[in-house]
C-alpha cells in the first residue's frame, strides 16, 4: 500500500526520468484518499501530448472505482494513469513497473565484494556515468546537479557500474547499470545495496526504481534482477488508452 502523501512528494521530483507519467510538474493536488487508495491531479506544462495525468490507485477493486473519474480525465484533457498490481493489466497504451523497497526491511542478494565503491562528486561523475551507461545501455545520460548523488562501482581504475540516486525522493533514476562485460558479478546488486545504504542515511524510508516497458529483451532481464533483490513492492503503472475511456 503507497500513501497519497508521499506519493505526491516522490512524483514531484521524478521529473529526470521523461516517461510517460514522470514530468515536470505544475499543480499537484489529491482529489480523494482513503484506506484504499487515492486520486491524484498533476499538470504537465510542458506536456504535448496531454495537459496532465489524472493517478488512481486504488487496492481493492479499481476496475469499477476507476468509472467515476473517466469522464473527468476526459473533460481536464489528462492522461488517465493507473497505478495497480503487477499482475492487473488495462487496455493501455504505454506501461512501466514500479518497485519499491522498504529499507527497514530489505533483503538484497549477496553482493559482489569484488568492486571499490565510490560515491563521485559531480564533476567527476558526469564523464563516469556517460561511459557506464553507454557500455551498460547503448546510449548515454547524464546526471544532474540538483538532483543526484552518483554510486559507482570499479574495479581496479575502470569504472564498471553507477546508480544515480535521486537525493529528493530517493529513486534511482534510469535503474542500476553495469557495463556488460561485467554482467551477473553481483555488482549490481551491490550498487542497489550502497545505494540504499546511501538514502537510509539521509533518513529516506524507501527505495524505489522505475523500469519502463519498450517489449525488448532487456525488459526481461531487468524485471529478473529486480524481483530477485526482492522489493517489498511491485506495481504496474499504466497509461489508459483514449480509446478505452468507456471500459
Amino acid at each position: 500500500m503507497i500513501q497519497a502523501t508521499w506519493f505526491k512528494d516522490w512524483l514531484r521530483y521524478s521529473y529526470a526520468l521523461h516517461t510517460f507519467w514522470n514530468k515536470t510538474l505544475g499543480e499537484v493536488k489529491i482529489l480523494y484518499s482513503d484506506v484504499n487508495g487515492f486520486v491524484l491531479f498533476a499538470e504537465w506544462p510542458r506536456g504535448r501530448r496531454s495537459r496532465g495525468g489524472l493517478f488512481i490507485f486504488y487496492e481493492n477493486n479499481i476496475r469499477k472505482f476507476i468509472g467515476k473519474w473517466l469522464d473527468y480525465a476526459a473533460e481536464l484533457g489528462f492522461d488517465l494513469i493507473l497505478i495497480t498490481k503487477e499482475e492487473v493489466y488495462f487496455p493501455s497504451d504505454a506501461q512501466s513497473i514500479f518497485f519499491i523497497w522498504r529499507l527497514e526491511e530489505a533483503s538484497f542478494l549477496e553482493p559482489s565484494q569484488d568492486v571499490e565503491v565510490r560515491v563521485l562528486d559531480y564533476g567527476e561523475a558526469v564523464d563516469i556515468v556517460r561511459r557506464v551507461t553507454k557500455e551498460s545501455w547503448g546510449f548515454s545520460i547524464s546526471p544532474r546537479r540538483e538532483l543526484h548523488l552518483v554510486v559507482s562501482a570499479w574495479l581496479g581504475e575502470k569504472p564498471v557500474g553507477v546508480a544515480m540516486l535521486n537525493k529528493y525522493n530517493f529513486n534511482i533514476d534510469f535503474g542500476v547499470h553495469v557495463v556488460r562485460g561485467y554482467w551477473r558479478r553481483r555488482i549490481g546488486t551491490r550498487l542497489l545495496s550502497e545505494a540504499a545504504a546511501l538514502a537510509e542515511s539521509l533518513g529516506a524510508e524507501y527505495l524505489t526504481v522505475v523500469r519502463v516497458l519498450r517489449r525488448s529483451s532487456a525488459d526481461k532481464k531487468a524485471l529478473s534482477f529486480y524481483k530477485a533483490n526482492k522489493p517489498s513492492l511491485v506495481l504496474r503503472v499504466q497509461r489508459l488508452a483514449r480509446h478505452s475511456y468507456g471500459i
